[in-house]
């Protein structure tokens, strides 16, 4: 199901006019202030302690009671627009119509592409917008979210590699330096779904995008990097409690495209996942879960099995892995909830491969391995009237192959000799955005009341450090690792029905591309001129 059945539904949607007093629909992870004011809340003691935040989007009237996702603190203010205020009932039932909130996201980059977690946008220099706008329509257990975004990139061009053969994501993986040579424009079907919810539990069509993990910044297998693919899903919308705690889950399958900009097989790839989280009675607080996802070229799909392989054994001696041409990812997760300390520490550990037995993963836990972990931590602000608070979040992300590599083939995270377009959708990773074998460190410091916050954020990122090790350093040990140091402020604030948000970041790049100039024979040494880029973000949002 293409963008034109989502556009047919958004006609239907705004043809029948029936209101906007609405529950249930979902919050997107592309959302920004709302995504994060919804957990900071949690870590007050304001949102639901059982809701793990491993499984997003969210659905803030289910665990938030508030009929709004988009007006938490209940300032903006409901214009009763004639369009919106009609509610009719048919059979016993209410129509119901809530218009989405209009969103304007800007990007510029002065020097190079640098960003990720922005959905549908691109890797790109220069200037860049996304436009978001839709509805939401609910009569009994079926809804409609019809959410589209349309991007515009100047895509203009910069100090790359001097060729495909010398870009390192070229062989193993759909991920382009640059979308083409010319401006980029595309329209998504964004943050749309069809739905059938009923209790805790929703079956439905969407191209929303999803959020696995309890990562902040990055997550290992799904996150808002790249634009959200069309998926079948059947998830929880809240926590369904039982006499041994809370769980919740989601199962689904997908369709993944190419970028079309790098040479790959000309076929689409299903992806299948399932995430389960699970917080014990006992432990109130503690949140335990597993993620898998494999992908396989829709060509190779043959049988049962394949669409759904989720529950297959994790040890290669025991599957017949080696005859398929597919590529599995999975992790295990944790999140500690301390309300009382309003903090929360967590951590995602996942692998690239399969162990061939209990002995292999037992003596090489570390093989192909992955982590995020990370803490945050609220402290209020006394002596004030309002509601004040200093946030600080700390969070690392390691996808750098370990030692193991050194005796053993290793895959790299993302990339897989079996799938050549890698775990990617339209070019982007669909995982941790900073790329394949790369690493990061971030500190953020936030002042926040409500919806308004304003903070700084201070960042370590190397880039494709298996590359360097493996080609650029063992030839020539002289050249350095690329490292980007990215120093940054940012921050939202709500007035009425708008929300203004922006981001002012300076990256100073060492050894930018591990290039090779200035090289003194004497002193073994490669001096490479600092690259700095200057990253502006502006957005808007106005809520009807």
């Amino acid at each position: 199901m293409g963008t034109r059945c989502f556009t047919i539904f958004g006609v239907l949607i705004i043809i029948f006019l029936f209101g906007n007093n609405v529950r249930a629909q979902s919050l997107s992870v592309v959302s920004g202030a709302f995504d994060d004011y919804y957990r900071s809340a949690q870590l007050l003691g304001e949102v639901d302690s059982t809701v793990s935040f491993m499984v997003r989007p969210l659905y803030p009237s289910l665990i938030y009671k508030r009929d709004d996702a988009f007006n938490p603190l209940d300032t903006a203010l409901h214009r009763n627009l004639p369009f919106t205020n009609n509610t009719i009932t048919l059979f016993g039932q209410s129509g119901k119509l809530q218009i989405l909130p209009l969103s304007l996201k800007q990007q510029y980059n002065s020097a190079r592409p640098y960003g990720w977690n922005d959905g549908a946008m691109i890797p790109a220099k220069g200037y860049q917008v996304m436009i978001s706008a839709g509805a939401f329509f609910k009569y009994g257990p079926f809804s409609v979210q019809f959410n589209p975004e349309i991007v515009f990139a100047q895509n203009t061009s910069f100090k790359g590699f001097s060729g495909p053969e010398l870009y390192p994501y070229t062989a193993g993986i759909d991920m382009p330096e640059r979308f083409g040579s010319e401006s980029y424009s595309k329209l998504f079907p964004g943050q749309s779904s069809v739905r059938l919810t009923v209790g805790p539990a929703s079956l439905g069509l969407s191209s929303e995008n999803i959020w696995w993990g309890p990562g902040r910044r990055n997550s290992l297998i799904l996150s808002n990097n790249a634009p959200g693919f069309y998926h079948l899903t059947l998830n929880t919308v809240k926590p369904v409690k039982t006499p041994v705690g809370f769980f919740e889950a989601q199962i689904l399958g997908g369709r993944l495209e190419n970028s079309d900009i790098v040479e790959k097989p000309e076929d689409w790839r299903y992806l299948s996942g399932l995430i389960f989280s699970y917080q014990p009675k006992w432990v109130p607080g503690l949140f335990l879960g597993l993620t898998r996802a494999f992908q396989m070229y829709h060509k190779d799909v043959d049988g049962l099995s394949d669409y759904i392989p989720l529950f297959q054994a994790f040890q290669k001696e025991k599957t017949n892995e080696n005859d398929v041409n597919r590529d599995q990812l999975s992790s295990v997760f944790a999140r500690w909830l301390w309300k009382e300390e309003n903090a929360e520490i967590y951590f995602e550990y996942g692998r690239n491969d399969h162990a061939v037995n209990l002995r292999d993963f037992l003596m090489e836990p570390d093989h192909s391995r992955a982590y995020v972990l990370g803490l945050s931590k609220i402290i209020p602000l006394k002596g004030k009237r309002l509601k004040e608070f200093i946030e600080i979040n700390a969070e690392v992300t390691q996808l750098e192959t370990t030692e193991t590599s050194l005796v053993r083939e290793f895959p790299i995270w993302y990339i897989h000799y079996q799938i050549p377009s890698g775990y990617t959708n339209r070019g982007q990773v669909l995982g941790a955005g900073i790329g394949p074998a790369s690493n990061l460190q971030s500190l953020q410091v936030s002042w926040f009341n409500g919806l308004k916050k304003l903070g700084v954020q201070i960042e370590r990122y190397v880039h494709n450090n298996d590359y360097y090790n493996a080609i650029v350093g063992s030839s020539n040990g002289a050249v350095k690792p690329w490292v980007d140091f990215s120093t940054g402020i940012q921050g939202a604030w709500d007035y009425k029905n708008t929300i203004l948000s922006g981001g002012l970041n300076l990256i100073r790049s060492k050894n930018y591309q591990w290039r090779q100039q200035d090289y003194n024979a004497e002193l073994d040494y490669i001096r490479t001129p600092d690259l700095y880029n200057l990253q502006i973000k502006l957005g808007a949002m106005y809520r009807f």
